[in-house]
């Protein structure tokens, strides 16, 4: 019988499933890339004997996943094309630059209210320069208008500090600086992305890095007994236990899971 979890997985194949709350950001495109990329890992970290090739399977799902993340915030993939992969051509080769650009971006954008909704006047940059310049009374009073017509018909958007929303990203930083005008911030990330970045916390990257770390480790070590030795994997059962290890990470870092 299925339970009631069962409308939140999908599965992939017959072999691998995510969860609902997985941190892939991927377009319709790009959902069979990912839908290989799982099925290729999980079945080389089942079958390879390779300790090294089982971490480096395991990793290559983090480098995705961070990757897409980061580009998915940008808006890089209606800039990408098959010769064109602005998520290595453009991001850092190192793993942990782009780490810590994902963290920076997750945290800033945590920290910002979501866009204004339709309700609130927006204006043109150049327009409320010419204003300022022409009539500096006028100006004033769009301002008092502005807050008056959100007391009576939208008092959720109104402001302590008086401010006018700008349209034009060109001329934002130039118009504000010369109207005088605080600097307001929203969150500019789509509510999908910020949704899928939901289960992304300090205690993920502190498990991403030491994933990275051991990846690291492993591709400069051709004894399997040195990698054990920094995992602390110990007993007879070696590579199981590192089968095991591998596939937990997954679970727990992406919610991809095997189906039994």
């Amino acid at each position: 019988m299925r339970d009631e979890m069962d409308d939140d997985i999908l599965e992939l194949s017959d072999t691998v499933q995510i969860h609902a709350k997985a941190p892939f950001y991927v377009t319709a495109n790009e959902f069979e890339e990912l839908e290989k990329l799982l099925e290729e890992a999980m079945k080389n970290i089942k079958s390879i004997d390779n300790p090294r090739t089982i971490i480096l399977e395991t990793w290559l799902v983090l480098d995705y996943c961070v990757r897409n993340l980061i580009a998915g915030a940008l808006d890089m993939t209606k800039h990408s094309f098959d010769d064109l992969d602005l998520r290595y051509e453009l991001l850092p080769h190192g793993f942990r630059s782009c780490l810590d650009i994902l963290e920076k971006i997750i945290n800033k954008q945590k920290g910002l209210e979501r866009p204004p909704e339709d309700n609130r006047i927006t204006y043109n940059g150049q327009f409320l320069h010419y204003i300022k310049k022409s009539s500096p009374d006028c100006f004033d009073k769009l301002l008092e208008l502005e807050q008056a017509y959100y007391k009576k018909y939208h008092p959720e958007l109104v402001r302590e500090e008086k401010s006018l929303l700008l349209t034009d990203p060109s001329s934002i930083n130039n118009a504000r600086e010369t109207l005088n005008l605080p600097r307001i911030e929203y969150r500019s990330v789509s509510d999908s992305w910020f949704g899928v970045i939901a289960i992304i916390d300090a205690e993920w990257f502190k498990k991403a890095r030491k994933l990275n770390d051991i990846r690291n480790f492993a591709a400069h070590r051709f004894d399997a007994n040195d990698i054990y030795q920094k995992m602390g994997i110990n007993g007879a059962n070696k590579l199981e236990l590192l089968r095991s290890f591998c596939l937990k990470e997954l679970e727990v870092l992406f919610t991809v899971s095997e189906i039994k």
